[in-house]
């Protein structure tokens, strides 16, 4: 097939922009392309495997450039490039072998992405391992039964009025390790996705006369139950976050240097606490940065909520912004070897991959190399 004709039909393809008959021919040809793969595709398995990168956007600050992971590859070969000099289409196969050499020095034994995993501590200190505990009741407390169900959430139900009383309750807390995520269905309904090396620390009951308050480490998206009477709030590092119901994103990892507040839905409050007052409501697209003071932007939102729908989506980041989010999604500790590029990329992975074949895809820019060394990995810049 002519290059110029595949070229183009794949840029018509993740574009959305493909007629039946050209989605079939694509597959056909990718069949005929990839013989080891098995026959019966679909534009379903097309799809998740295409991906194209576009490289070089000189208009960034900083004389840094854009390197993009574009939305969908074939991550077993085929990689299309664009860049200022012009579009040319390479086919992994044969023509990128000096990549392929350096890869070879990543060991056979692959690293595999995080999954569901969590410890669940009671308040007289009991720690129970929710990566381990079947499903069905895990713990119970005076008018509270706590239960893991069958697709893995941890979920809170009040049984009796003894709960809701103020001298009764507890305080629970759920902490996922690095490489680890979960999710918790609260007292009240309200559904809290937790990222990886975060921690959740909740009321075995909301009292039903104050606010609803919980306390987050790392990162956690928000699904709250709508209570008019009873607001519901997020304390993170120096910041508080004020709902009634909605949805929303709050990313405080501790070594990062900034919280960062993202709204979906409904309306927020962001308030900063301690000795600097201050506070923004947000509207849905919005994001609140907290650093000495906060600063509110508009987002795009499959950015910011692309590890709680299963994948990584870059955009404009530099590499040591991405390497910390595979380390803590991975279990892996990071190391540079020379300096680090001026480049930022952009882009969307599954985290259902395997390690190696991120950094695959990485590596395929040109700009970066990697050596993993038992759960470190070495990045290296030409």
């Amino acid at each position: 097939m002519e290059e110029a004709k595949i070229k183009s039909l794949l840029k018509k393809y993740a574009e959305g922009n493909s007629s039946p008959e050209e989605i079939a021919f694509l597959e056909g040809w990718y069949i005929q392309w990839n013989k080891d793969r098995p026959f019966g595709l679909t534009s379903q398995d097309l799809n998740s495997d295409l991906l194209l990168i576009k490289a070089h956007t000189p208009d960034l600050k900083n004389g840094s450039k854009r390197l993009d992971l574009w939305p969908k590859v074939m991550a077993a070969g085929v990689v299309l490039f664009i860049v200022t000099a012009g579009i040319s289409l390479y086919l992994n196969k044969g023509v990128d072998q000096d990549s392929e050499k350096k890869m070879a020095k990543v060991p056979a034994a692959e690293i595999v992405p995080g999954g569901q995993k969590a410890i669940l501590t009671l308040s007289n200190g009991a720690r129970i391992s929710l990566t381990d505990a079947g499903k069905g009741e895990v713990a119970k407390e005076s008018g509270l039964v706590i239960s893991k169900t069958a697709d893995g959430q941890l979920k809170y139900e009040l049984t009796g009025k003894g709960a809701a009383n103020e001298d009764l309750v507890s305080y629970h807390m759920v902490e996922t390790p690095v490489g680890g995520q979960y999710q918790v269905v609260l007292p009240d309904g309200s559904r809290v996705w937790l990222n990886s090396a975060s921690s959740l620390r909740f009321p075995s009951a909301f009292n039903p006369s104050d606010a609803r308050t919980v306390k987050l480490t790392g990162e956690a998206y928000f699904e709250v139950a709508p209570d008019k009477k009873r607001p519901f709030k997020v304390i993170s590092n120096q910041q508080e976050v004020e709902v009634l119901g909605t949805h929303f994103n709050v990313n405080s990892y501790d070594d990062d240097g900034f919280t960062k507040t993202t709204l979906l839905k409904g309306s927020i409050k962001v308030k900063m606490t301690g000795k600097t007052a201050g506070f923004r409501i947000l509207k849905p697209g919005q994001q609140s940065v907290l650093r000495a003071g906060i600063e509110v932007l508009d987002v795009d939102l499959e950015t910011i909520v692309d590890w709680k729908n299963g994948n990584f989506y870059f955009y404009n980041e530099s590499i040591q912004r991405i390497m910390k989010k595979l380390s803590r999604w991975y279990n892996v500790d990071i190391e540079y070897k020379g300096a680090v590029p001026a480049v930022v990329f952009g882009g969307e992975v599954s985290r259902s991959k395997k390690l190696a074949e991120v950094l695959k895809l990485l590596e395929h820019t040109g700009q970066v190399h990697f050596t993993i060394e038992g759960r470190k990995v070495i990045v290296t810049c030409p």
